[in-house]
C-alpha cells in the first residue's frame, strides 16, 4: 500500500542528516526509487517508509510531518569536541547519535516527562569544580584532592560503597549493576555493537534525560570505564563522543587542543578515581604488589581493565614509567574488537541487553496499562509487532 502524501523535503533531509548519498541508497533494491520519492514523483509504501526510518534512525512519525523539523546539527551539539573530529565522524556513529536522540524522546514520552536525573547531576556538579575549573589540576602528581572529593561524593550520591563493588564476581555482573544503579538515578545506559571500534561510547546531555551509550563490541571493563568517563562529561553538561584508542585515551589525546586534552584527562581521572579510590587502592596495591600477576588480581578485584590499574599505579607513583611501558606492552590491546559469546545466541536476549531492563520495563508497563498500542510498544523497542510477545516472555524469564 502506497503512503499518503509525504513531504519530499523530509525524505531528503532524513537521508542527508544520516550521512547517506543517493547512489548509496539506490543500490539497494528496497530503496531503488529513493530519488523519485525525494523529487515527489512517487511515494514509498508504508513498509518502505519503515525501512527508511530504520536506516536513518528516525521515528516513523517524523516522515508524516508537514515540514522539516528544526533540529540541532551534530556540529552545534558537540561544540566541546575538536571540529576535525566532528567532521570526520563515520556514518555509523552519526546514526548511533541519532538513535540516542530517539531514545531521549522515547524516555520523555514513556515517563510523561518525569525524571530525577538532574538531582544527581546538580549534586555532583557542586563537587566537580565546574565554574572554578582552574582549581582542578590535571597534573601528573600523585592524586588530586578535588577529584577524590568529587568521586567520593558521587559514590555517596549513587548509594554504592566500595565493599559492595568488591563483592561483584565478574565484570559482566559489575556492568549490569552499574547500569541499574545509574538508571535508578535517572541516567539510562544503552548498549549497541558499534561498527567503528575506535569509538567506545558517547553521552548526550539533557536537563531531564541525559543518556550514555557504550560500544558492546569492546571489552566489558572498557564499557565500565566509558560509562564513568561519560558520566563526568554529563556533570559538565557536555555532549561527548569517546573516540579513544585505549582505556585511558592517552595516544589519542596527543593530537588535540590543550583545553580539550585537559577536560579529557580530568574525566579519565574521575573515572579512575571513582572505580579505584586512591585511599583503598594504595592499600590493595601494597597487598597484591605491582607485578604482572598483581596487576591482574587488582583488575579482577575492582572489575576494571589491567590498563586502568597500570595507569593508576603510574599516576600515584607506585610504579615507574619504564615499568608501566614494559607491562603495558605485554597486555593484549583490550580496546580492540573482541568476540563475545551471547549467553543464549538469542536475538531477544541481545535486544534486552542493549536496551536495558529498566527501559524495557517502562515500555511493557505502558503497554500492559493500555496506554500505548502494540505497534507503539514495538516501535519503542525497535522490533516488529510479531516479535513483541517473545521479547516480553524473554524479559520475564530473565527476572
Amino acid at each position: 500500500m502506497r503512503c499518503a502524501y509525504i513531504n519530499p523535503d523530509i525524505l531528503r533531509w532524513a537521508r542527508e542528516t544520516a550521512g547517506y548519498r543517493l547512489d548509496e541508497m539506490a543500490r539497494q533494491a528496497t530503496f531503488k526509487r529513493v530519488e523519485e520519492w525525494e523529487q515527489g514523483l512517487a511515494y514509498p509504501t508504508y513498509k518502505q517508509l519503515e525501512g527508511l526510518a530504520s536506516r536513518y534512525k528516525r521515528p516513523l512519525a517524523v516522515f508524516f510531518f508537514p515540514e522539516v523539523p528544526a533540529e540541532e546539527t551534530i556540529e552545534s551539539s558537540f561544540r566541546s569536541l575538536p571540529a576535525s573530529q566532528v567532521q570526520s565522524l563515520p556514518v555509523a556513529i552519526k546514526l548511533m547519535l541519532r538513535k540516542g536522540r530517539v531514545f531521549q524522546l522515547n524516555l520523555n514520552e514513556l515517563t510523561d516527562g518525569m525524571s530525577h536525573a538532574q538531582e544527581l547531576i546538580a549534586a555532583a556538579r557542586r563537587f566537580s569544580g565546574e565554574g572554578k575549573r582552574q582549581k582542578i589540576s590535571t597534573s601528573k602528581t600523585s592524586g588530586n584532592h578535588n577529584v577524590r572529593k568529587w568521586a567520593t561524593a558521587t559514590r555517596r550520591l549513587l548509594g554504592i560503597d566500595l565493599d559492595q563493588q568488591k563483592k561483584w564476581r565478574t565484570a559482566d555482573e559489575a556492568l549490569q549493576n552499574w547500569r541499574d544503579i545509574l538508571t535508578a538515578k535517572g541516567i539510562f545506559v544503552f548498549k549497541d555493537a558499534f561498527t567503528c571500534d575506535d569509538y567506545s561510547g558517547f553521552c548526550l546531555y539533557d536537563d531531564n534525560f541525559p543518556i550514555v551509550f557504550v560500544n558492546n563490541s569492546l571489552t566489558t571493563t572498557r564499557q565500565i570505564f566509558t560509562i564513568f568517563h561519560e558520566l563526568a562529561h554529563l556533570v559538565f553538561r557536555h555532549n561527548h563522543i569517546d573516540a579513544t584508542t585505549s582505556d585511558t585515551g592517552i595516544s589519542y589525546l596527543e593530537n588535540v587542543s590543550a583545553n580539550y586534552r585537559d577536560i579529557e584527562l580530568l574525566c579519565n581521572e574521575f573515572a579512575a578515581e571513582f572505580l579505584l579510590p586512591t585511599s583503598d587502592f594504595a592499600k590493595e596495591a601494597k597487598c597484591y604488589g605491582t607485578s604482572t600477576a598483581g596487576v591482574a588480581k587488582l583488575a579482577e578485584h575492582y572489575c576494571v581493565s589491567r590498563e586502568v590499574v597500570l595507569r593508576k599505579m603510574l599516576k600515584d607513583e607506585l610504579i615507574s614509567r619504564a615499568t608501566y611501558n614494559t607491562q603495558l606492552s605485554t597486555l593484549n590491546t583490550s580496546y580492540r574488537r573482541i568476540t563475545k559469546k551471547d549467553s543464549g545466541g538469542s536475538f531477544y536476549r541481545t535486544k534486552l541487553a542493549y536496551l536495558g531492563r529498566a527501559y524495557v520495563q517502562l515500555v511493557l508497563t505502558k503497554h500492559d496499562q493500555q496506554q500505548i498500542s502494540l505497534d507503539e510498544a514495538s516501535d519503542y523497542l525497535g522490533i516488529k509487532p510479531s516479535q513483541f510477545d517473545k521479547l516480553e516472555a524473554n524479559f520475564y524469564e530473565g527476572q
